[in-house]
């Protein structure tokens, strides 16, 4: 202590200093008069001791130096002493080291930080170990994502294939009313040609062939083939056949009426009139909604209201139609505030428009909605309105998703397939198919999306990416992604080029392109076993296109270069007076697709609609 008071003041201080900086930095000095003495090379030699009192005391014999740090090595003491298996810091400090290491190691990997010390590297190890273990994690998140929905799909298809299994039952007894309409048939020929001695009769409002004659063919086998030859173009089910003594047919006189019926409608439909926030407002501020696919929805709608089935009196409609257009506005939320919300809000914009209808008007309550028509155009069909099966399951749903592999989504007995919207004037005009000076040199033509990132296992069932790598070989098929050096005038020459248009599966079995190589000529190769399409009701689509089953995919090409040239002259011929029909056109014109819709929907008239009641007046 007297030594205390005869040194400078500033030496003092700085000692004090030193010490209390050895003392922070975790170093365990002792609690003894015990005497540490630190040599090296060039270094100045520090003591550091405790008096009789207790207190710290360093004296430097020659030049300072800072007792934390190594003058050659330029090292600090502590990180000396822990190289030496000291034990340097305490339980708090060493928490504190390690939360600081770890923002250290994040800033590392930002590149916020760059570290000049001799602890860069370990730092920048220790980083690595930080954000690979992120990166894993992400991919283990993400292949589970994509398991979950294989197996979601996965289930539907084992849900799909108990439907076709009810479905096999119920074509055993369809076959056993045809055997029995067989024998009426044919008892009914023998009658008429006992009574006309010989005359032969066309049947009513038929025009006869130059020669009619009449071959009796004997047994159950013969009859079906007569009306085949008569019916159809050829094949049988869904394997391709054809015959030679057919190659005539597109000159038959009976063509005319495998085309479905136009002319006038004998029934009345009523326009309820709502708020134009859910029509009017979204065709004015979405004009996407008007030229995209599912547009029909806004389409059908105006051509409604100028069309003579319309009525303002709803006593005398048998039908009622809501105007809601659900996909335009699906599409809007799901830009302002994604998916998930974006369906929750168009849920409760559904619930909004249906208590309009059930409390202002009395008719949804009268038959609990059965003669109300509803539009999804849309690949998840009636799905967007998420009580759809509590609310309004009863319902006519007019939607282009002819899926009869999802039961409730889709009901062939009340529901109405309609073709997708195509709005290009090049398609819908028919001035492709004037272009006849396009040769056709592509055999067989797809040019779409092949992968999904969405969905790699589930999109299209695995089809189409293995028809892709097996087709390369072909050098007269064009099976690929789109590109961007063929543009949409690329893209419609090419079709109107193509003999045939393959038309595989996607998340569904319907699509577009089916429709497309209708209106340029193209015939369309269908390749989805569930699909349904427009009109059924009335017109043979074996007429116009040819369907291949999926598990049989990868044989497409040598299937259709087994097709007789005189059987695809004659497809050619029947979609030039049908394509017509699968066209959106702009007025409604007698021969397009809105007048065969508004004809299948009268098919849905009923004369009684109470009988879901459980008692009537």
């Amino acid at each position: 202590e007297e030594n205390r008071h005869k040194m400078d003041p500033a030496e003092v201080l700085e000692r004090e200093l030193r010490a209390r900086e050895l003392f922070n930095s975790g170093v365990n000095v002792g609690t003894s008069s015990s005497h540490r003495r630190r040599k090296s090379s060039g270094e100045d030699e520090t003591d550091v001791t405790d008096d009789e009192n207790g207190i710290r005391r360093s004296a430097t014999t020659t030049t300072t130096v800072d007792v934390g740090t190594n003058s050659k090595s330029k090292k600090p003491l502590t990180r000396r002493l822990f190289l030496r298996g000291e034990n340097t810091y305490t339980g708090e400090q060493k928490t504190r080291k390690r939360r600081g290491r770890f923002m250290r190691a994040v800033q590392i990997g930002f590149g916020a930080d760059n570290g000049d010390d001799d602890e860069e590297e370990e730092d920048v190890k220790f980083a690595f170990k930080i954000f690979f273990g992120l990166f894993l994690l992400l991919i283990s998140v993400l292949l589970r994502s994509n398991a979950n929905d294989s197996y979601r799909w996965l289930e539907l298809e084992k849900k799909a294939e108990k439907e076709r299994f009810s479905s096999l039952r119920a074509e055993g007894a369809v076959k056993e009313l045809e055997k029995n309409m067989n024998e009426f048939i044919e008892t009914s020929l023998r009658e008429a040609k006992k009574e006309s001695a010989g005359e032969i009769r066309c049947p009513p409002k038929r025009k006869c062939p130059p020669k009619p004659t009449c071959e009796e063919e004997e047994g159950e086998e013969g009859s079906r083939r007569r009306r085949r030859n008569l019916l159809s173009s050829g094949e049988d089910g869904d394997d391709y056949q054809s015959s030679s003594s057919s190659s005539k047919a597109a000159d038959d006189p009976f063509l005319d009426d495998l085309i479905p019926k136009r002319g006038k409608h004998d029934f009345k439909i009523f326009v309820y009139d709502l708020k134009p926030e859910f029509n009017a407002d979204l065709a004015r501020d979405q004009p996407r909604c008007r030229t995209d696919q599912y547009g029909t929805e806004i389409r059908f709608h105006e051509n409604l209201l100028h069309h003579s089935v319309l009525t303002n009196d709803p006593e005398e409609a048998e039908f009622f139609f809501v105007p809601i257009y659900g996909e335009c506005y699906l599409f809007r939320e799901t830009q302002n505030s994604g998916t998930n919300n974006a369906m929750k809000v168009t849920n409760l914009w559904y619930r909004d428009a249906l208590k309009t209808i059930q409390t202002e008007y009395p008719y949804w309550n009268r038959t609990d909605g059965r003669d109300h028509v509803w539009s999804f155009p849309g690949a998840r069909g009636p799905h967007i309105f998420r009580d759809w099966k509590k609310l309004i399951k009863k319902s006519i749903f007019l939607t282009p998703e002819g899926d009869r592999s999802f039961g409730e989504q889709f009901n062939t007995w009340k529901d109405i397939v309609i073709p997708g919207l195509e709005p290009d004037s090049e398609f819908i005009d028919g001035k492709l198919r004037k272009q006849s000076s396009l040769k056709k040199d592509i055999f067989a033509f797809f040019r779409g999306t092949i992968l999904n990132k969405a969905g790699i296992l589930a999109y299209s069932r695995g089809i189409r990416p293995k028809m892709e790598a097996a087709f390369k070989k072909h050098k007269d098929v064009i099976f690929t992604e789109e590109i961007p050096s063929c543009d949409r005038d690329c893209y419609r020459k090419e079709l109107r080029k193509s003999t045939f248009c393959l038309c595989p599966r996607g998340w569904s079995p319907w699509t577009l392109r089916a429709y497309q190589a209708l209106m340029v000529g193209c015939i369309p190769v269908i390749i989805a076993d569930e699909i349904e399409f427009p009109y059924e009701n009335s017109f043979d689509w074996r007429q116009v296109s040819i369907k291949i089953p999926e598990k049989r995919h990868l044989e497409t090409i040598d299937i259709l270069r087994s097709v007789p040239d005189d059987v695809v002259e004659r497809k050619r011929k029947a979609m030039a007076k049908f394509w017509p029909s699968v066209a959106w056109k702009k007025p409604a014109a007698d021969d397009d697709a809105f007048h065969l819709v508004m004809k299948e929907l009268e098919r849905k008239k009923r004369g009684f609609k109470s009988s879901t009641f459980t008692f009537w007046k």
